[in-house]
């Protein structure tokens, strides 16, 4: 089994990253170190990572991939060699992915099409209401990859019969990237520094 790297994945509303943002600036660690989970949820956050460290639901480090997007156009002259030029047309993230360990309501309900239930609020579905989500990703003590425009869906919900690793229940997240017009490539990677630097 590979060694992962990631520590925590946040989710908020699009509509507060800017807010969300500014509170972990004025906190960013340094290098080799965390954020703590109330840093994001005193910024209005839901937390996956690790129960052990205060997060809401628990996650499957090894699953969390992010897709670029990158395309262009080869220039060829006529009678040349080889190209000459390429002009990059897009450069960004398509999706983000991952799976976590908790299928509870709040897990539930951070799919951006969920809604919840007037009469019982404990009651929720699917349906065509759509909220955007930002979504921050931390890389162990290295940096934090932050989306703030993000459509999350519920892609896949396996479940297994035990015992073993195979017997648990599962949410597997897809979410499509858009940029904003201070984000146009829909990811801001923040680096931790150094203490002193």
């Amino acid at each position: 089994m590979a060694t992962s790297v990631v520590h925590r994945i946040s989710v908020c509303d699009a509509d507060d990253f800017d807010t969300v943002l500014a509170a972990l600036r004025a906190a960013k660690p340094n290098l080799n170190e965390n954020f703590e989970a109330t840093t994001f949820t005193d910024a209005g956050c839901f937390c996956i990572g690790s129960r052990d460290r205060g997060d809401g639901a628990d996650i499957d480090s090894e699953s969390v991939e992010a897709t670029p997007i990158v395309d262009g156009v080869t220039v060829r002259p006529a009678g040349s060699l080889n190209a000459t030029r390429y002009i990059t047309r897009h450069n960004g993230i398509e999706e983000i992915t991952w799976t976590c360990y908790d299928v509870s309501q709040d897990v539930f309900e951070l799919d951006s099409n969920v809604a919840t239930g007037a009469a019982l609020t404990s009651e929720c579905q699917r349906s065509t209401t759509q909220t955007n989500r930002a979504v921050f990703i931390e890389y162990d003590g290295i940096r934090l990859d932050c989306y703030p425009n993000v459509v999350l869906h519920i892609s896949a919900q396996p479940g297994g019969f035990g015992p073993g690793d195979d017997a648990v229940n599962k949410y597997t997240f897809t979410g499509q990237v858009l940029g904003t017009d201070d984000i146009p490539s829909g990811q801001l990677k923040i680096h931790y520094v150094a203490a002193g630097t």
